[in-house]
């Protein structure tokens, strides 16, 4: 009797610490900073241990208590990371260090290899990082810092590169200070910040900075409040990296002047508009849309408003979103100017600013907000601007089949 009340006991033992073991998992477990190490090696391994339970357990307030506050926009870039990371699924998140480099002051460069399992697909990705070291009499201690970046700054522009870019640096910092001017007088927007680009040395290293989801077909990126993150393409000019620019600082400008409420396929639209001096439908744009309409994947105005377009894992319709938003932006132009954008942003500056991530809920408040806008701004009603910009594309599409 005694032997089976004990195996009851066991049991129960064993369902209550699953049971709170799940809940720790699912509702955040504080994981805790590390304690001194050693050697600087051991400081670093100690802190990516802590980034990795961070994710593992889902504990976002000791993730960024790991990041040192050096860099503002890191800080946010990484907080955004989290949040995308914990979202998407990710499995089996790891953290190692590949290779202590060297330490310069209290800065220890090294490479970290990541690795995790999402959508059934295993990713692994070794990046240079930089952390600040701390010691005391009980050892050392290691802070994330980012990416080991060399700096370059001229006029508003500040360009982070790794050694790996180091030749074409100077050419994409003329580029963008050039770029930026043309939109930002196209806009007559002011800049109040130095404008931040992060060159990543690949596509790879890139995604780590950004997102686990990030989609493959991205070239750059840019959240509200971050630094604008590209990479190398072995194929790419100097001059090629001044769309992708000029496409990012978009962006930045929108997220400004709409009060954050614009729109995804009106940031898009306008943004690929502005890779070019002039607004025109590019023959690769038109080929893009004939491609689309052969997968039979064109974009209707109501799915271009409420599509989460980061979900398209076809290239071609990836270029087929973008195509169809610039002939939307395109279409608000040629009816209003530049002026009709400029007045549809502080329309959309009144409402109040949309309080959720999630990606689903911001499509539909924004894409609510922005067709508000247009018809105030235009004196069109929805159902109008969507049938002429239906029009346009069916007529697109007919020219060069």
């Amino acid at each position: 009797m005694n032997y089976i009340k004990k195996s009851i006991l066991i049991l129960l033992l064993c369902g209550a610490l699953l049971v709170c073991t799940c809940c720790a998992f699912r509702l955040g477990l504080k994981v805790g900073l590390p304690r001194a190490a050693s050697t600087l090696e051991k400081a670093i391994e100690n802190i990516l241990d802590v980034r990795q339970n961070c994710v593992r357990y889902n504990d976002r307030d000791t993730f960024l208590e790991t990041i040192t506050n050096l860099h503002p926009t890191y800080m946010q870039e990484q907080a955004n990371w989290f949040d995308a990371a914990i979202k998407s699924g990710l499995r089996e998140y790891s953290l190692s260090l590949e290779k202590f480099k060297r330490l310069d002051g209290n800065y220890a460069y090294a490479d970290i290899r990541e690795a995790y399992i999402l959508e059934g697909r295993t990713r692994e990705i070794v990046y240079p990082a930089v952390f600040y070291i701390e010691k005391n009499n009980d050892g050392y201690f290691a802070k994330d810092c980012g990416y080991d970046f060399l700096r370059m700054q001229k006029d508003h522009i500040i360009l982070y590169y790794t050694q790996e870019n180091q030749e074409i640096a100077q050419s994409i910092l003329n580029y963008a200070i050039a770029e930026s001017n043309r939109v930002c007088s196209a806009f007559e927007y002011q800049l109040n910040s130095d404008i931040i680009i992060n060159l990543y040395p690949n596509k790879q290293a890139m995604a780590a900075s950004i997102k686990p989801t990030l989609p493959d077909w991205a070239g750059g990126w840019v959240e509200e409040n971050e630094s604008i993150k590209m990479c190398r393409y072995p194929l790419y000019k100097a001059e090629d990296y001044a769309r992708t620019v000029a496409h990012e600082i978009v962006h930045l400008i929108l997220f400004d002047i709409s009060g954050g409420n614009a729109s995804l396929w009106l940031h898009e639209g306008l943004a690929s508009l502005f890779e070019f001096a002039s607004f025109d439908i590019t023959d690769y744009d038109r080929m893009i849309l004939n491609i689309t309409q052969d997968l039979d994947s064109t974009f209707d105005f109501e799915t271009l408003q409420y599509i989460e377009y980061e979900k398209i894992d076809n290239t071609f319709v990836a270029g087929g979103y973008y195509a169809s938003a610039k002939v939307a932006a395109k279409l608000i132009i040629d009816m209003g100017g530049i002026n009709a954008v400029k007045d549809i942003c502080s329309v959309l500056k009144m409402f109040e600013k949309p309080n959720t991530s999630n990606i689903k809920d911001l499509i539909g408040i924004t894409s609510w907000c922005t067709a508000n806008a247009i018809t105030n701004v235009l004196g069109i009603s929805l159902e109008d601007f969507a049938a002429e910009y239906s029009r346009i594309i069916e007529r697109i599409i007919a020219e060069d089949s």
